[in-house]
């Protein structure tokens, strides 16, 4: 089989499968999500929030971009917290509720920490 320019016996082909899988898994583990958008993002993929929510996936990454460059600074939008709620209850049998798109422990929305520490000085 041929894809990307490597050719894969059938055997090796699973091989290479599981290895790309767990170097996913270990990037993904060792990725610190700190916004709540990112951590949707990570947990469900961008693609599978753009269906849900019927939005390009470019506005999805914007999610995780600060206000500044046209993002929404961590925040998913209120308007399409429904559509994910119910697209991982329809989906993946996922339970979400309004309060999983807060900002948990050791997260916080982009310029959040800008502020606290301007009110700091």
């Amino acid at each position: 089989m041929r894809r990307w320019g490597i050719v894969f016996r059938r055997e090796s082909r699973a091989t290479f499968i599981a290895l790309i899988a767990t170097l996913a898994t270990s990037v993904a583990m060792t990725f610190s999500v700190s916004t709540p958008a990112a951590r949707m993002i990570a947990r469900f993929s961008v693609q599978t929030l753009a269906r849900w929510t019927r939005r390009d996936r470019s506005r999805v990454h914007a999610w995780t971009w600060p206000k500044s460059r046209g993002g929404t600074g961590g925040v998913v939008p209120h308007a399409v917290r429904p559509a994910i709620i119910q697209g991982a209850l329809d989906d993946l049998q996922v339970v979400l509720a309004y309060a999983d798109f807060e900002p948990i422990e050791g997260e916080s929305y982009l310029g959040a920490a800008n502020a606290v520490r301007e009110v700091a000085q």
